[in-house]
């Protein structure tokens, strides 16, 4: 609740003056005040400084900051003093070698070649799940071979995970370093060329995220021969696979199936939430909904394996998830949005002819198993996957996990490394980490960063080495000068924060290509105070160009010759002109913002940025800058913001409460209308804080009506609260308590 954290530090504040004033008091006369009070501020202006740039070079203290804090984290940003100390530069730590030495070659695994392939996917399905209460068919297959307990999804969104499963590439972050999706092989490309027939069966929320940039892959579904691309219940979906099977009778066959049911929302199945929840539980909660969604999932999943195990008797068969999903455990919901255990680990079990029955604790991703499906038949991965042959530990014998190399995560800025049972956690842009052990702390609670700086660095060099060859396997590096560059550029591709002065020295390179990539790059990078001499340079050096003159208005040139240049032509250029790509024309938009731009003239900026940014933190700076628009343009804003809500799913909190912030009563019947059909948790709660702050009466019945019929306890006390400040009493508290009955099923 950041109202209640921002009350915190306001109190803490107040008493911090309340403080200082009995200091005063104490120290003389009134007459004597006056200097006291200049020599303290002189005294408070000179710690302040300080206390800033400590947090330039303590990672501790700049993930407190950010991540514990509400008004220090905002301070922080607006003062614009998180500039990055220069790290030492740390040899590179390179990952194991593959093929290792002939002395330690790892045993071979199981290979049946012509074996049919089976990969069984359950969106969101978390690894905690896969156990006899929840998923007990799916349990007892992992019984049955290799289980792989601490498997991790390389990114929590299924576009970008899936895609990834069927390439064995970390396709995000080449994404962000600009490699074209469409140009991945697949493992029905591959499967195809040794005559394999192959079929997949999946929704189309597989491409929800990024649509866009998959347009090639949902065109043309993954390059699958056969495929049905359509929502569909967990019965159906396993008799379609059925009835491909029993009319097409293909001699060899590679299959991915992909279930959907256990998203959000989570519909109820009331016999399947209560067996899973067992004595105690609550099979109506969104928790008891979700297992329950899992164990009618799962009675599906078990039918499908049934069938192929009495028609397909040479089939290896491979089971996972897309990623896990969250219920609070680090204060969020559902997924995409953390890096941690809750959001990323997810189950992985292989069986088939000659996998034995064991259980591996070491990390993989994954990406491992596309390469490892080939090896299962004897078919060698290309040079370009990323991912590592998993053989090795399917074998008989079994490899020693302690050869198993680390498995890594990547969203945005935020990278995961998985070793051991360490779990290093980094925000890039911000240049800090977070370190946990789970053989001490499952829960990931307990930051160890601060009590171990050696071993941070130690994985750290580990996460660089990673981020600093992704494009290895994808092109030829150049060498010398050239390949330091292009490294820098790759780094900040993927928000690397520390890459920023690097990204800088080149966009005065004399190859103006990668003088361009530098400038697209940087608008990509959060704003680097260490960096505005070099772009106030280069753009003082090629005036006419529109990228470098987004970066300087970013950098803090203000002249009116620039903010009406650049202004101009963000109302001239149209949304698809590449003269102004999304990110450029949402800088200078805010940048207009900044210095106070008219209102009238503002909005419209604020609102063409928006409509065609594809950049997920510029897109919550408009956001908030539209909020902060006064005066009769508020309107316009209002409207702006209205229309987002309709077109935008990952930023639906973030336009309440810029809603919230412009306090405009007129967003009062749209934003009721709104709370009767929202489906997320947390808009949910936003929209009952952002009706408490307009305090408009017109407001109650939409809260009522939906206190009585919230099933989630926090948003239900978010909805009381609101009817509480408006003076109402929280009727629907005599008609269904906290944590009441579910809602009907909802359509997908």
């Amino acid at each position: 609740y950041p109202a209640f954290h921002v009350g915190l530090e306001a109190l803490a504040a107040a008493l911090a003056l309340l403080t200082i004033a009995l200091v005063l008091r104490g120290l003389g006369t009134p007459a004597r005040w006056p200097l006291l009070a200049a020599l303290l501020a002189l005294t408070c202006s000179w710690s302040g400084r300080w206390a800033l740039r400590q947090v330039s070079y303590w990672a501790t203290l700049r993930a407190a900051a950010f991540e514990e804090t509400t008004a220090a984290a905002r301070l922080l940003t607006l003062a614009g003093q998180l500039h990055v100390a220069p790290r030492a530069v740390v040899a590179p730590v390179h990952l194991p070698p593959a093929p290792p030495p002939s002395a330690e070659r790892l045993p071979l695994g199981p290979r049946v070649p012509d074996a049919d392939v089976f990969l069984i996917t359950v969106d969101a399905m978390r690894a905690d799940r896969l156990d006899p209460r929840t998923a007990p068919r799916l349990a007892a297959l992992a019984e049955e071979g290799v289980r792989f307990d601490a498997a991790y999804s390389q990114i929590p969104h299924t576009s970008f995970s899936v895609t990834t499963l069927l390439t064995g590439k970390f396709v995000h972050a080449l994404a962000a370093i600009g490699e074209p999706l469409e140009g991945h092989e697949t493992l029905a490309d591959l499967f195809q060329r040794e005559r394999y027939k192959t079929a997949a069966f999946f929704p189309p929320s597989v491409f929800f995220i990024d649509h866009d940039r998959f347009a090639a892959l949902e065109r043309d579904h993954f390059r699958f021969e056969y495929a049905r691309y359509e929502y569909m219940k967990a019965p159906g979906r396993t008799d379609q696979v059925i009835r491909f099977l029993e009319a097409e009778r293909p001699e060899r066959v590679f299959v991915w199936v992909h279930y959907f049911d256990p998203h959000e929302p989570y519909d109820a199945h009331d016999e399947d939430a209560a067996a899973a929840a067992g004595d105690g539980g609550d099979p109506g909660s969104a928790v008891g909904r979700y297992d329950g969604e899992v164990r009618y999932t799962d009675r599906e999943v078990g039918r499908l394996i049934d069938w192929i195990r009495a028609h397909r008797r040479r089939a290896f068969i491979a089971f996972s998830a897309d990623h896990g999903e969250e219920f609070g455990e680090h204060g969020g919901r559902y997924h995409g949005t953390t890096l941690y255990e809750e959001q990323v680990r997810v189950p992985l079990v292989v069986v088939g002819p000659g996998v034995p029955r064991r259980r591996i604790a070491a990390p993989v991703g994954l990406v491992d198993v596309a390469p490892t499906l080939l090896g299962l038949v004897d078919m060698a991965a290309p040079a370009r996957m990323q991912g590592h042959d998993l053989g090795p530990w399917l074998s008989a014998g079994g490899a020693p996990e302690a050869r198993m190399p680390p498995a890594f995560g990547d969203l945005g800025p935020r990278k995961l490394l998985c070793r051991g049972t360490e779990r290093l956690l980094c925000d890039v842009s911000r240049d800090f980490c977070e370190l946990y052990d789970l053989t001490n702390d499952p829960g990931e609670l307990h930051n160890l960063a601060g009590r171990a700086p050696e071993r941070v660095a130690a994985l750290r060099a580990i996460l660089d080495e990673w981020m600093g060859a992704q494009s290895r396997f994808e092109r030829d590096p150049g060498v010398g000068e050239r390949e330091r560059a292009q490294r820098a550029l790759e780094r900040g591709r993927l928000g690397d924060r520390t890459a920023t002065t690097d990204v800088a020295a080149l966009l005065q390179d004399a190859d103006p290509t990668l003088a361009r990539q530098a400038a697209r790059t940087l608008l990509r990078l959060p704003d680097e105070p260490a960096a505005h001499l070099a772009i106030l340079a280069a753009a003082g050096a090629r005036p006419d160009d529109v990228l470098l003159g987004a970066l300087a208005l970013r950098a803090g040139d203000r002249s009116p010759a620039l903010v009406e240049r650049m202004a101009g032509l963000a109302t001239t250029l149209s949304p698809t002109d590449e003269a102004m790509p999304p990110a450029v024309r949402g800088e200078v938009a805010l940048a207009l913002a900044a210095q106070g731009y008219p209102g009238p003239r503002l909005v419209p900026q604020l609102r063409r940025a928006l409509a065609v940014c594809d950049d997920e933190e510029i897109e919550r700076r408009l956001l908030a800058a539209l909020g902060a628009v006064r005066g009769p343009a508020s309107r316009a804003a209002l409207q702006a913001l209205l229309a987002h809500l309709d077109t935008s799913v990952r930023t639906r909190t973030e336009a309440v409460r810029a809603i919230g912030a412009l306090g405009d009563r007129r967003a009062v019947a749209p934003l009721c209308a709104i709370l009767d059909e929202e489906r997320y948790v947390t808009t949910r709660i936003e929209l009952a804080r952002v009706l408490a702050v307009l305090g408009d009466r017109r407001a109650v019945p939409a809260l009522v009506r939906a206190r009585a019929r919230e099933p989630e306890p926090a948003v239900a006390a978010a909805l009381t609260e609101a009817l509480t400040a408006l003076g109402a009493r929280a009727g629907a508290q005599r008609r269904a308590p906290i944590g009441g009955a579910a809602p009907g099923p909802s359509s997908r």
